[in-house]
């Protein structure tokens, strides 16, 4: 078997179905086996999948044993020669894997490939590659200072080796994973990834992002004003420098002081937000005018239908952006929202499953779950 998708999942049952029906499209050359795991949601996933992905390997836990541990349940099953973590909020489009065989090939070096991530607006997301992590680094980063935590060297579009990938999307031989220790089962959420691309690297292999393929990842980095995402990052890292670095046991205590001090402010520096105006109107592109109908009931704005063929001719500003997953192609949609980025609209998927809009104006959060209505109330 080519390839084992693994996939994390906690209350997002219907990111979920749309992350899986983007790679049903990406994957129909390639023999494959998908793993969810899902982290007691005790919510519709389950049912979901039986209903839509019944062929999907489901893994059931009974409480939220966090990302690493998670993940882990799923590799020791796992049969392809290679392995991909995918977060259930991501939408890949159909050539996505082809593009990393053939980059695995060229690269026979290469530990963990990971991709040019784009949030739900259309716009880069910075921790798509990211500089070997210092206690400098984590610092700047805690405050809200990205340029030495980001590796901006690289151009967005190429591919290049850097050090850290993050933990949304990496793909890796199983071989090589089976090669090192792995996931360390110590974090329980954020710095798994930074440790596992440390890990790579230090086993002789070189990490690369690929920048020639772009995916959607709808919740990107928590705000660094969120005091349990500061309680967490602190407890990682400090697992990391204390299991990497053999500091002086004085520095260490400076390294711990240097993050106590940071960790009450209230006013550090979040990510920066996207300022978008409210949509004008609602245009969706689908070659059925009962999906136009259905969100015509469920908005107060005007709604207008184009055709699914017309996406690739069209610059829209101030608009939100309906995509009907039913008639188009998941590669066209992405390269949409790359291209008009910068116009002030909100973006919407219907996958072709469900009659749900999933969609973020925000890499902060997950968005919004608007569904559907029948007919006009």
């Amino acid at each position: 078997m080519e390839l084992s998708i693994v996939i994390v999942s906690y209350k997002v049952p219907f990111h979920l179905m749309l992350c899986l029906e983007s790679l049903e499209s990406a994957l129909k050359n390639n023999t494959h086996e998908i793993f969810v795991v899902d982290n007691d949601s005790n919510d519709m996933t389950k049912s979901l999948l039986n209903e839509h992905f019944p062929y999907v390997n489901f893994i059931q836990n009974t409480e939220n044993v966090g990302f690493a541990r998670a993940n882990n349940q799923a590799i020791r099953k796992a049969s392809g020669k290679y392995v991909c973590l995918i977060n259930p909020d991501t939408v890949v489009a159909e050539d996505t894997f082809s593009i990393l065989f053939k980059a695995a090939d060229r690269s026979k070096d290469h530990g963990i490939l990971g991709l040019q991530m784009r949030d739900g607006t259309g716009e880069f997301l910075p921790e798509s590659k990211v500089n070997q992590l210092t206690p400098l680094k984590a610092v700047s980063r805690l405050l809200g200072f990205s340029n030495l935590y980001f590796n901006k060297d690289i151009p967005l579009d190429e591919d290049h080796p850097t050090h850290t990938l993050v933990g949304a999307f990496m793909f890796f031989r199983a071989s090589d994973y089976r090669s090192i220790k792995g996931l360390d089962e110590r974090y329980f959420m954020y710095g798994e990834d930074i440790d596992l691309s440390h890990q790579f690297m230090l086993n002789g292999k070189q990490n690369y992002y690929i920048g020639s393929a772009s995916i959607i990842h709808f919740k990107g980095e928590s705000t660094l004003k969120d005091a349990t995402y500061l309680k967490r990052f602190f407890h990682s890292i400090m697992i990391y420098f204390e299991t990497y670095y053999n500091y002086p046991r004085w520095s260490k205590f400076w390294i711990r002081t240097a993050f106590k001090l940071i960790k009450p402010m209230k006013k550090l520096r979040s990510t920066k937000k996207k300022k978008l105006v409210q949509p004008e109107c609602i245009l969706v592109f689908t070659d059925k005018v009962s999906v136009t109908r259905k969100i015509a009931y469920s908005f107060k704005l005007q709604v207008d239908q184009l055709p699914s063929d017309k996406l690739n001719d069209k610059q829209i500003n101030k608009a939100m952006v309906i995509f009907d997953m039913e008639n188009l192609n998941f590669k066209d949609v992405i390269a949409f929202m790359k291209a008009n980025s910068k116009c002030q609209n909100h973006y919407r998927f219907k996958p072709a499953k469900q009659d749900v809009l999933i969609g973020s104006d925000s890499r902060t959060n997950m968005g919004e779950i608007k569904h559907l209505k029948d007919q006009q109330n």
